[in-house]
């Protein structure tokens, strides 16, 4: 299944060039620190850390994250915007790993469906994780 989102995310299937490109990253990376988002964020990233995944699984999410910084960094020269967005990555390949449905988190997973870029308040109606997670395969 990463494989196949790595070969996405390389086949230039996950990220839309010309959007990132004209994204003002200083007010992206705002939007993102901003106490709504923030928070959110923190809280689903706090979920993981107690919980253990199997170290294959862990390398197979370091393979995507590697591959998804290296896109938005080739689209934007931005280590600041590439780096949030692997982050992102990681809590979205731990949640689809362990089935865990959080609606803020399948928001954030539909944004990425669209090709966009997710910050400040997410209002999207959203499916369950597995869903919104094989949009980006298929």
């Amino acid at each position: 299944m990463f494989l196949k989102l790595i070969n996405n995310i390389k086949n230039n299937k996950i990220f839309d060039k010309a959007y990132l490109q004209n994204i003002d990253i200083s007010s992206f990376l705002d939007m993102r620190d901003e106490k709504e988002f923030d928070d959110e964020w923190i809280r689903v990233f706090d979920y993981f850390e107690d919980i253990l995944i199997e170290e294959s699984y862990l390398l197979e999410i370091d393979k995507v994250r590697e591959c998804v910084y290296l896109k938005v960094y080739e689209y934007t020269n931005d280590c600041d915007m590439a780096a949030c967005i692997s982050d992102d990555f990681e809590i979205m390949c731990k949640a689809y790993i362990l089935d865990y449905n959080d609606n803020w988190l399948n928001q954030l997973i539909n944004i990425y469906t669209i090709k966009q870029v997710p910050a400040g308040k997410l209002n999207v109606a959203c499916e369950d994780i597995k869903t919104e997670f094989e949009k980006m395969l298929f």
